[in-house]
């Protein structure tokens, strides 16, 4: 039952979209029934709008709940029962948000549109049952009407009324409105503007009926009509109607119009009208001077409304306005542009305009005659002939002017837009080289400079041309068309190499023959090179350049390579060979062509190098006896040498010192080596008879040379000696033709001795010079060329001379006193004879001059530039000792000069033909004889004429235009070209160059004057182009050069008929207000009956005031200036002018009357003020009123005004494209369906046209206003119609404010905003509140909307969806306006508006990790070894994940496990962590047992998605490992191995379960069983971390053993069945267990006897310890047993180096190795132990080593090596090594070995290596020497060749270098250089990831390995104890396998004393 109360408890308000929903609760008591179902709250009255969306919630959180549970859920349905019309459950849904059996909450949601006025209120009834009870709620829910858009009118607001003498019983007219939501909800009407209370509105059927008489003479009526405004408004509610709201009422003007009963016909001003129009006008175009000019004598608009028809070509024209009353201005326009076509005719239209009365009922009507002229437009394009035009090849010496190519174009238009005005261009981007004829198309070469050179035409430069040419009709100004040009160039020989300087400069050392330059800011030295470029192409090898020494070169002693101009001297170049330092060459550069040359000159400087030393005379040993009584100053003696190089420079300048011995009492002359008693000197022979003095002769050169030599002065004592008078006799130079016996000179010596006999003599040294004075080894009889009289001193000539042998004589004379008592001190002097050739000859010319010629004739070309050679004067001397010089007497002012050395005469100035005529040189050669000689030369200098220059016209092209109708003489154009040549190279001629030329024209070849023939006469061609040429050398083709341009005869016909205007005379009134620059009349003129657009229209009279002007172009007269006060008549003379020739013009005349102030423009009343706005909607059709303008005569207020959107001098059109203006009412129409997306807004130009013709203005802004008129829409599902959901991610960690992504709704409106909100959502549980929030954007309106995510903090939980409904809505949305397209909608959406479900799951981006990660280590894992690999979960992202080591924590196993005993943060000692996430150890896990790690680390895919997994690393020894065997493979086993360890979880509560490794299962017979797995594993105690002391019967039901009991019980275990135990192989396992015990102790038994006893040794053919793998069947790849770890002693054969086995004995257990090897010889031994071993051996060739002391070693593997290279040696010490040692070399020592030694480092084919325990990544290396980290660099390693080598203990290959080389093996040598090779394993640039493959290859490289083989890991650690021999082979057994890896063997075995496996590989 429903239990209501009435009364009010309290009320809400609630907001749904911006309106008010007033909702009354009451809170009765709750309804009671057997399960105490009860409404919590009772719902009295709900109050909503009407214009609620479906899909609104109206009442929300309605709750029922129950106090007994009746096992079934609660439903709550809808009941009409107090509902009229029992529709209440159809309008709204009860739907349910929750329910269960105790509870129900729902909201009540709007299914239908309401409307307020069929329904206002709605009675529900809510039952809610759960089946067996029932509880009843009532809700009333009352309807407001919520009115949106106003009434609209219908029907026509302008009304027709006869004059009514007294108020009328029927209505006049009746409006009508419709409700403008379209809900037909009552309107009522009312009137607001009644003037003159002529009318009564009934206000709810809107007729209208008049209150008093209306005739056309009642006030208010003067002109007709009235306008009242009426106003509709829609009811709302309860009788109140809308008015003066926009929304609910609508206001309109209502013209009424009175209507008269006497009726006149329009009629026009003119019977007929004359005009013109454009051919391609678009539509609506007005035809120009036509203005035809209506009027109606009728007032009543009845019977002045008329309208404007044609009675032909209707469908080409029509008239406007066309409908009218009382008086208009009509226009004709265009009504279809697409029948006009001047080309297709017709060409002109004539039809009458008739005017028709349209309302009264006579209809009356008259017409006008209308002719209209078309005058053509540019309709074509014009179109060439080809696309692409294809010129003849041209030269790139072509001839300005020369004719290259004529293109053509067409166009299909007629007359002056046809082919006549076509007009030619190049495109924009054309070089100047070429030009065209605008005209004709015609391609001519362009004037330029230099031909050949650019930027002229040049090949060199431009091979090919593309010239875009452009044809355009219309004389150049219509359309255009593009066509391209392509041009070839030919290559011709036409530029002359050029040299790259005028003047090279080079220096070359002397004694050398390669000159040099030296550019000093770069510090290089280049060869002398001159370079010259030819800028011809190298395709004809025009460019190819050689070169020529063309002067200077004298004795031809310089070469210059003729392809590369390299200039080197003959032979090594002497500085005397130059002109005073400097050589002078002249060089030429030439092309194939001989004509083609340059010049330039070398000039090279010679450095002279010090070459030779000075040479001291007499051997540099001097002797000189002088009186103690010689005064000081006296000359002593010369010291003479000489030097080999030139005395001009300082490298042959002699220079002369002493050095010691002086005492300062001599001094020398540096320069001439005279000796002198010094300044003050006192000599006694007494004290010092004689002195010795050190002298030196050395030269001014760099560096300096010298020599040294000794002066002895004996001192005389003073006796009366003979003096000579002189101490350096030169007597005059004699001739060398002087005879024997003729007298030189004579000398004369004296003393004091009254009886004296002097006698003369010649002594040592005599010597001599020759011409060049050079020093000259004298013949005996050359020193007797002279003789002296011994008693008269007389020298006379004794041999015959010969100057060119010795030019310069010297010796000593001596005289002595025979009577004297003494001769120690005879006078002496020096004679010095010079010899002169005999100059009895002047030098003599060489050929050409003769003693018959002395004048030559040299031709030089008169542009011969500066610089130029003209020739090599030569002349040589008879006399062959002499040398030449040169020297012009005439030099021609200076035009000339010559070298003084070589004769080269050389251009200084250029000649000029016309100047110089008579150019004479005279060259004088003057040789160094005595007297010096002379011979003179004349050389006469004719200058060649040559053909310089091409004649050129003075202009570059010529055009002239024409009459066709020229007689035949008649002058057309005189041509003329100038030629600065002299002679017939400058006299010009003149031709036409076309063949045929055309005969109509003729060319004086002599004037070039050009004249018209007979049949010129009427010619039709509109332009001819006469190609012409000017050339030279009338008489000379070969030498004549030309020049080529064009003459442009533009052939025209009389321009005959001038333009005539539409009419003579043109008028038109003003007012004096009318606005400047406005026109305001048209005057218009033809041409032969043809509109002609190349019309000039010009004032030409009656404008003295200059208040008119006129537009040149179209005829429009407008006001220049203000014409305020200038009121009064005006005429003009306006004039057109034609562009014919002649031109021609023609007049017309305007009378313009400008009205007085008194004449005003119309006044407008509406709009009162420009630019007011008027809006109008987009849906709006065709004749929709917009608005009504109004204005009043100014001058006549009872005359009428039209209204026009265009008007211009009487011509006006009430028509546009968009709008239509009644030209009587002004009533404003729209002339088309409006739509918003056509344009927003028009600017409207109204015109008020008066009878005066006066013109007001007024400007409207119509905007158009947007409605909504469809919706929004989203992609659909094509089967149900529903939008289709979309599904998005975002991360988790996302920062607020990420954008998760963007959704843009499809809506054809572009100007429209689409509004976006959520509708509704689904949270999960976890997401309390939405984390997401919608943010709209765009520009220039917001159609789109950005789902922006702010669940950073909020959201904790990943991978939860939320749904979320967003609502798309058209900002222009009206729930009341059904749109035109509506979108299809969402399932569970409304009309009118979209919803879309957006399904956005929050994701985890981060990578994720098991929460409890853990992993065993073995206590003995060493190094190097990977502990744990991170594996990211997150199956969202499989990004790469890069890890970084925070921290590693300790943690002790005996304490308590919860606080570290040490911390390490970021880098750690014990683990290091690579960025891929590896864990592997930085230390041996020995010292950390029974400890755990904690590993904490950093994981992201980038910056933002990080993670910290962290794993426990538990230490665990070798006795806690479980082994397990199943009966499934290994992959079923790995993937359901969590099976076994929830297992054994739930046995051990706190356990943590490592799974070391999974393999096949290997038999106890060693068979490999792969349908089973072995699986090894470690039990933690979480309590305490450590291993659990399983009960294994207990975990597993079987027997299980610890790792040293791998031999035994095999038991199976199924996933399916669980483990099966077995009690007979648990027996068995008992049994072996106890016999490998047994085992076990008989070797410790055998250990210790044999220390006692040595009594285990080899004595026989005992089992080896080694076998193949093979043979033992061990493949397993996965994992195999580890070695034992109880002390052990086992034996082993090891063959010494004669094949005789002996027997070594191991012993060892963990960190104390050693070995025992007594008094026996051994080569090598080898041991593995946990982390230490001991090895001693001998690496040596021959011979063995006694080690009679035990090795150890503590913690490191090592190795001792015995120091012995060759030979035996002895160590009777203990020999130890420490931590982190490496192996101990060997020293070379003994006798030499044949093998290097590397002092146990790894050798390439030595025969030494270490023996020990190399390991690679950390530590040293073998030898010593530290290996670089992670390199194969060192250690046991023996490439290829005979070596010994064997490692004795673990090798690990972990991760070498790049192009290290590691290879692991042993190879025993025996004496005499055999090898045993054993053992290899090797590798080449390992890599991570890399695999070795180990395989046993018995037979060597004599067979193909067996497939027996082992693949190795990375990190692998390979133990050897020893291996046996095998067959013989030279070279190490390693074959390139597949993939880069290498093949070779390893090998395993058994002890002979232990059964089990005793040396095995390890896979760490």
């Amino acid at each position: 039952m429903m239990n209501r109360l009435p009364h009010l408890a309290f009320s809400f308000t609630f907001v749904l979209i911006g309106m008010v929903l007033e909702v009354e609760l009451t809170t009765p008591p709750p309804t009671t029934n057997s399960d105490g179902l009860a409404f919590q709250q009772n719902y009295n009255k709900i109050i909503i709008p009407d214009t609620l969306q479906v899909g609104t919630n109206v009442l929300s959180n309605i709750n029922v709940t129950a106090t007994a549970s009746s096992g079934t859920l609660i439903h709550v349905s809808c009941q009409a029962y107090y509902d009229p019309d029992q529709n209440a459950c159809g309008t709204f849904d009860v739907v349910t948000t929750s329910n269960n059996d105790m509870s129900w909450i729902g909201t009540i949601k709007l299914a239908k549109l309401l409307n307020a006025l069929t329904k206002l209120s709605y009675n529900l009834t809510l039952q809610a049952s759960n089946g067996r009870s029932y509880a009843y709620q009532n809700v009333i829910i009352d309807v407001i009407h919520t009115q949106t858009r106003p009434p609209v009118f219908q029907g026509s607001l302008s009304i027709n009324m006869p004059e009514l003498d007294s108020p009328s019983a029927s209505a006049i007219t009746q409006y009508t409105a419709q409700d403008g939501d379209g809900k037909n909800n009552p309107i009522r009407y009312q009137l607001n503007s009644n003037p003159g209370d002529y009318f009564r509105l009934e206000d709810v059927t809107g007729r209208l009926f008049n209150m008093k008489p209306i005739r056309f003479n009642s006030t208010g009526w003067e002109s007709g009509f009235v306008v009242i405004e009426v106003e509709a408004a829609v009811l709302l509610q309860s009788g109140i109607f809308g008015f003066g709201n926009s929304t609910t009422s609508t206001k309109v003007l209502s013209t009424i119009y009175l209507v008269e009963s006497i009726d006149s016909p329009p009629v026009f001003d003119y019977s007929s009208y004359f005009g013109a129009v454009d051919e391609r006008s678009p539509v609506n175009t007005v035809v120009q001077g036509i203005s035809l000019k209506v009027s109606d004598s009728n007032r009543n608009p009845v019977n002045n409304t008329f309208e404007l028809v044609l009675d032909n070509y209707s469908n080409v024209f029509r008239v406007s306005p066309a409908n009218a009353s009382q008086q208009t201005t009509a226009s004709i326009l265009v009504a279809n542009s697409t029948l006009i076509d001047y080309d297709a005719g017709p060409q002109t239209y004539q039809f009458n305009v008739i005017a028709r009365e349209t309302l009264s009922p006579l209809r009356l009507s008259s017409s006008a005659m209308v002719t209209i002229n078309l005058y053509p437009k540019n309709d074509y394009p014009p179109v060439f002939t080809q696309s692409v035009y294809v010129a003849p090849p041209i030269s790139e010496l072509i001839n300005p002017g020369t004719f290259v190519l004529q293109v053509v174009a067409t166009d299909r238009d007629i007359g002056r837009y046809g082919n006549v005005s076509i007009r030619y261009k190049f495109g924009e981007q054309t070089n100047r080289l070429f030009k065209i004829n605008a005209t004709t198309g015609v391609i001519t070469v362009a004037q330029c400079g230099t031909l050949g050179k650019s930027p002229c035409i040049d090949y060199e430069t431009v091979k090919f041309y593309q010239i875009p040419v452009i044809a355009t009709d219309s004389y150049g100004e219509g359309f255009q068309t593009n066509a391209m040009v392509n041009i070839t160039v030919l290559d011709e020989n036409d530029n002359l190499p050029v040299f790259s300087s005028d003047t090279y400069y080079g220096i070359i050392d002397e004694h050398q023959t390669a000159p040099y330059v030296r550019i000093p800011a770069q510090q290089i030295i280049n060869s002398l090179q001159v370079a010259a470029t030819d800028a011809d192409s190298s395709r004809n090898g025009n460019n190819n350049v050689t070169y020529y020494i063309t002067g200077g070169n004298t004795n031809d002693l310089w070469t210059i390579n003729p392809s590369n101009g390299t200039i080197t001297a003959n032979r090594p170049v002497n500085y005397v060979d130059s002109d005073n330092g400097y050589f002078y060459l002249n060089v030429e550069a030439r092309d194939p062509d001989p004509t083609h040359v340059d010049r330039s000159a070398v000039n090279i400087s010679v450095n002279p190098i010090n070459t030779y030393t000075p040479v001291l005379t007499n051997g540099g040993v001097y002797n000189a006896s002088i009186l103690e009584t010689i005064p000081p100053g006296t000359y002593i003696m010369t010291i003479k040498a000489t030097d080999g190089d030139s005395p001009a420079i300082p490298n042959g300048m002699v220079r002369y010192r002493f050095l010691s011995g002086n005492q300062d009492l001599f001094t020398i002359n540096d320069t001439t080596g005279e000796v002198k008693v010094a300044p003050g000197a006192k000599l006694d022979a007494v004290v010092q008879p004689q002195y010795t003095i050190a002298l030196r002769a050395y030269d001014l050169g760099t560096p300096s040379r010298q020599t040294d030599g000794t002066l002895t002065i004996t001192v005389i004592p003073n006796r009366p000696d003979p003096k000579f008078t002189l101490s350096d006799y030169r007597p005059p130079p004699i001739l060398q033709s002087s005879p024997i016996g003729y007298n030189v000179t004579v000398v004369f010596a004296n003393n004091t001795n009254p009886n004296r006999r002097i006698v003369y003599s010649f002594l040592e040294p005599i010597t001599g010079r020759d011409a060049r004075n050079q020093p000259v080894n004298l013949t005996q009889t050359e020193k007797q060329m002279f003789a002296i009289d011994p008693v008269t001193g007389l020298v006379t000539v004794n041999q015959p001379l010969n100057y060119d042998r010795v030019a310069t004589w010297q010796a000593i004379i001596q005289a002595v006193d025979t009577n004297a008592n003494s001769t120690v001190n005879p006078g002496r002097a020096t004679l010095t004879i010079t010899v002169l050739p005999v100059n009895d000859k002047p030098p003599m010319f060489s050929w050409p001059w003769t003693q018959n010629a002395p004048s030559v004739n040299k031709t030089l070309e008169q542009w011969d530039k500066p610089g130029s050679s003209l020739m090599d004067v030569d002349a040589f001397s008879p006399n062959s000792s002499l040398t030449i010089t040169y020297k012009l007497v005439d030099d021609y002012n200076g035009t000339f000069n010559i070298s003084s050395q070589t004769g080269a005469i050389g251009l200084v100035r250029p000649l000029d033909i016309s100047r110089d005529t008579d150019v004479k040189l005279v060259v004088v050669a003057v040789d160094n004889g005595e007297p010096p000689l002379t011979s003179t030369a004349t050389i006469s200098v004719q200058l060649k004429n040559i053909n310089k220059n091409r004649p050129q016209f003075t202009e570059n092209d010529y055009s002239v235009v024409i009459f066709n109708d020229l007689p035949s003489g008649t002058g057309v154009i005189v041509l003329s070209a100038t030629d600065s040549d002299i002679g017939e190279f400058g006299q010009i001629r003149y031709s036409f160059t076309n063949s045929p030329p055309d005969n109509r024209f003729a060319i004086d070849p002599m004037t070039g004057n050009i004249t018209v023939t007979p049949v010129f006469n009427g010619t039709m061609d509109k332009l001819v182009v006469l190609p012409v040429r000017a050339f030279d050398s009338p008489n000379d083709p070969i030498a004549r050069k030309f020049t080529d341009t064009t003459v442009q005869v533009n052939i025209v016909t009389r321009n005959s008929v001038p333009p005539q205007f539409s009419q003579p005379m043109y008028s038109t009134n003003i007012p004096e207000k009318s606005e400047v620059g406005q026109p305001f009349i048209q005057v218009l003129a033809i041409k032969n009956n043809v509109l002609n657009p190349k019309l000039t229209y010009s004032i030409t009279s009656g404008n003295d005031l200059g208040l008119f002007a006129i537009d040149p172009n179209s005829g429009g007269i407008s006001p220049k200036t203000l014409l305020i006060g200038k009121a009064g008549r005006y005429n003009l003379t306006v004039m057109a002018t034609d562009d014919g020739t002649p031109s021609l013009s023609g007049t017309a005349y305007v009378d313009i009357t400008v009205l007085a102030s008194s004449y005003t423009i119309p006044k407008w009343v509406s709009p009162a003020t420009d630019g007011e706005t008027v809006y109008i909607y987009e849906l709006d059709p065709r004749g929709k009123n917009v608005t009504q303008v109004s204005a009043i005569n100014a001058n006549s207020p009872d005359s009428p005004v039209t209204y026009y959107f265009f008007y211009l001098g009487g011509t006006g059109s009430n028509k546009t494209n968009d709008f239509e203006i009644n030209s009587t009412t002004g009533l404003i129409t729209t002339a088309r369906d409006i739509g918003y997306e056509g344009g927003t807004s028009f600017v409207v130009n109204v015109y008020a046209v008066d009878t005066f013709n006066t013109v007001a203005r007024r400007t409207i802004l119509i905007v158009v206003k947007d409605i909504f008129e469809e919706n929004p829409s989203f992609p659909i599902n094509a089967t149900d119609n529903c939008t289709i959901p979309l599904y998005w991610t975002v991360p988790l960690n996302a920062p607020n404010g990420s954008i998760v992504n963007t959704l843009t709704a499809n809506l054809k409106d572009p100007n429209d905003v689409i509004n976006y909100f959520i509708l509704s959502s689904e949270l999960p549980k976890e997401i309390p509140v939405l984390p997401f929030a919608l943010h709209q954007f765009g520009s220039p309106v917001s159609r789109s909307v950005q789902i922006v995510y702010n669940g950073n903090e909020a959201v904790k939980v990943p991978n939860k969806m939320i749904n979320i409904t967003i609502r798309a809505q058209d900002g222009d949305f009206n729930s009341s306006y059904t749109p035109r397209n509506p979108a299809k909608k969402f399932c569970r959406g409304v009309a009118n508006q979209t919803d879309i479900v957006v399904h956005i799951t929050i994701i985890e981006t981060k990578p994720l990790y098991d929460v409890d990660l853990h992993t065993c280590i073995k206590d003995d894992a060493n190094i190097g070894t990977k502990a744990y690999t991170f594996a990211n979960l997150n199956p969202d992202n499989t990004r790469p994940v890069n890890y970084r080591l925070i921290s590693v924590q300790t943690f002790s196993s005996s304490g308590s496990g919860s606080t570290p005993t040490n911390t390490e943060t970021g880098v750690s000692k014990i683990f290091n962590l690579s960025s891929i996430g590896d864990v592997v150890t930085l230390a041996s896990m020995s010292d950390y047992k029974q400890q755990f790690f904690s590993v904490n680390a950093n994981s992201s895919y980038d910056q933002l998605s990080f993670a910290a997994p962290s794993v426990t690393i538990y230490v665990v020894p070798y006795s806690r490992e479980i082994l397990a065997t199943f009966n499934q493979k290994p992959e079923i086993v790995k993937a359901n191995i969590s099976n076994v360890v929830n297992e054994i979880k739930s046995i051990y509560k706190d356990a943590k379960v490592c799974v070391v490794s999974y393999s096949y299962h290997v038999t106890d017979q060693g068979v490999v069983d792969p349908s089973s797995t072995d699986v090894l594993m470690y039990v933690i105690d979480r309590g305490n971390n450590v291993v659990y002391p399983l009960d294994l019967d207990k975990t597993f039901g079987l027997a299980a053993r610890r790792k040293t009991y791998i031999i035994g019980i095999t038991e199976a275990y199924s996933f399916w069945a669980g483990f099966i135990y077995h009690p007979v192989a648990a027996a068995i396992g008992i049994i072996l267990a106890l016999l490998l015990l047994a085992l076990i102790l008989f070797c410790c038994c055998c250990i210790i006897w044999s220390r006692l006893l040595k009594c285990c040794r080899y004595t026989g053919d005992k089992e080896p310890l080694i076998y193949k793998a093979s043979s033992l069947g061990v493949v397993n790849p996965v994992w195999t047993p580890k070695p034992q770890t109880e002390e052990q002693s086992l034996t082993m054969p090891v063959p010494d180096g004669d094949g005789v086995n002996r027997t070594i004995e191991l012993l060892g257990e963990y960190n104390r190795p050693g070995i025992d090897m007594g008094d026996e010889d051994v080569i090598d031994t080898a041991s593995r132990f946990q982390n230490g071993a001991a090895a001693g051996g001998a690496q040596s060739l021959s011979g063995y080593v006694h080690i009679e002391a035990p090795l150890t070693a503590s913690r490191s593997p090592s190795a001792f090596g015995t120091p012995s290279a060759y030979g035996a040696s002895q160590t009777r010490q203990e020999m130890t090594t420490t931590y982190e040692s490496s192996a101990v070399g060997a020293p070379h020592g003994g006798r030499e070995s044949p093998y290097p030694d590397s002092s146990g480092a790894m050798d390439s084919h030595g025969s030494y290596s270490a023996s020990g325990a190399m390991k690679f990544s950390r530590g040293t290396g073998a030898g010593g020497s530290p290996p670089p980290q992670r390199s194969h660099s060192t250690g046991t390693m023996t490439n290829v060749g005979a070596g010994a080598s064997e490692p004795s203990g673990p090798v690990r290959l972990n991760d070498p270098g790049n192009g290290a080389h590691a290879k692991i093996g042993a190879t025993l040598f025996r004496p005499g250089g055999q090898a045993y090779a054993q053992s290899v394993i090797s590798g080449t640039t390992f890599g991570g990831g890399d695999q070795y493959d180990m395989l046993d290859d018995t037979a060597g490289m004599n067979g193909a390995p067996n497939d027996a083989r082992m693949a190795l890991p990375l990190d692998t650690e390979v133990m050897y104890s020893h291996v046996r021999p095998t067959s013989y082979y030279d070279d190490a057994d390693i074959m390139p396998n597949q993939g880069g890896m290498y093949q070779g063997e390893v090998r395993v075995g058994r002890s002979s004393v232990v059964s089990e496996q005793l040396q095995e590989t390890r896979f760490m």
